[in-house]
């Protein structure tokens, strides 16, 4: 705003911007216009903050870095010492065993962890001092995620490790991981898709409906095949007691399936927009902007594909996490996509050029 560069800005990230404004005219034909309008307003100001900060430094990837690295790994910290040096009540609840820590809930704190851990992967310090900081953070997210007893977490913690490594391994070892996935795949296939399922909902002990998350996907589509093309409204369809109208019993706020609930707020054209604006640049990255093996710029843009394609393909079946920028995995993820679709001065190859 003092520089007078904010329109600039905007339109550095014009799929952006113009998303906020489709969002904000969502509440036109809202269910609930107020509602729509005020979530709205806090995607757009986070946006907009997020935009400034990736436009106001010369390293504006390591900026990235270190600030979610750090805070997950001191949300880590504080974790463990509140579990060991309080009363359990302090750092777990007794509807869910776990690590819950500063947070509210065991979930909550993986979703924290996972995100750090998988950034931290390409993270590389710029002294020895650095380095031993970001390992004791490393550990630390690591001890504070297992300790979560959250599957899912744990779960989107491995699919963005090895999707790190995938990417930043040569072509050979590519080709070897990939083919062990096949073979992994394949056994699946000849045991039985739901065999599997079973068992590995009975080694980890949780109920194989997913807590009645297969019937609430049933039910909320449903409910959202009566506006199908532009949806409820941004954030217009969870309003409160929404949840025990649809199911009769519970009273969820979410579908807990990230793709239906944009489906349900806005509709298949907006489900269209968001797998292109979260997706395609994630592909378009990997494809040509990966860098040379062993750079900097390439385990940089590597840890951010693989966060992405663990939310998009892990955590999105189970949490409802797009475009909502009070969950810290969101909020890192849109700062990746800003960062990743950044063509100013400041860009990413210009950042690591010759590192």
């Amino acid at each position: 705003l003092t520089t007078r560069t904010l329109g600039l800005v905007l339109a550095h990230h014009l799929p952006w911007t113009l998303f906020s404004g489709f969002i904000l005219a969502s509440s036109l034909w809202a269910e609930i216009p107020v509602m729509s309008l005020k979530r709205s307003i806090i995607f757009i100001l986070g946006f907009t903050a997020l935009a400034t900060m990736t436009h106001a430094s010369m390293s504006p990837v390591k900026l990235m870095q270190r600030c979610v690295i750090y805070s997950a790994g001191l949300s880590a910290m504080i974790s463990l010492l509140m579990m060991v040096g309080l009363p359990a009540d302090c750092s777990s609840i007794a509807s869910r065993p776990g690590l819950a820590g500063m947070s509210n809930h065991p979930n909550t704190l993986s979703a924290v962890m996972f995100t750090g851990w998988i950034l931290a992967l390409g993270y590389k310090p710029v002294s020895s001092r650095e380095n031993s900081f970001l390992r004791l953070n490393q550990i630390a997210i690591l001890i504070a995620l297992v300790l979560t007893g959250s599957v899912t977490g744990i779960l989107v913690a491995c699919v963005g490790t090895i999707s790190y490594a995938m990417l930043i391994t040569q072509s050979y070892r590519r080709g070897i991981m990939l083919l062990l996935g096949a073979t992994l795949t394949a056994a699946v296939i000849l045991a039985g898709p739901d065999n599997v399922k079973s068992m590995a909902f009975d080694a980890v002990e949780r109920d194989e409906s997913m807590s009645g998350r297969d019937t609430l996907w049933e039910d909320v589509f449903r409910e959202a095949q009566k506006r199908p093309v532009f949806g409820s409204g941004f954030g217009g369809f969870w309003y409160e007691g929404r949840g025990r109208e649809i199911t009769g019993t519970w009273n969820p706020r979410q579908s807990h399936l990230a793709y239906l609930d944009v489906y349900v707020d806005l509709g298949a054209v907006g489900l269209m927009i968001c797998l292109g604006l979260v997706a395609f640049p994630l592909w378009v990255a990997a494809s040509i902007r990966m860098g040379a093996h062993g750079s900097r710029h390439r385990s940089t843009m590597g840890s951010m594909i693989a966060l992405g394609a663990a939310l998009l393909a892990t955590y999105g079946f189970s949490q409802s996490f797009l475009f909502r920028l009070d969950q810290f995995g969101m909020l890192a993820f849109l700062w990746c996509l800003l960062l990743i679709g950044n063509r100013d001065q400041n860009h990413m190859e210009a950042e690591f050029r010759d590192k």
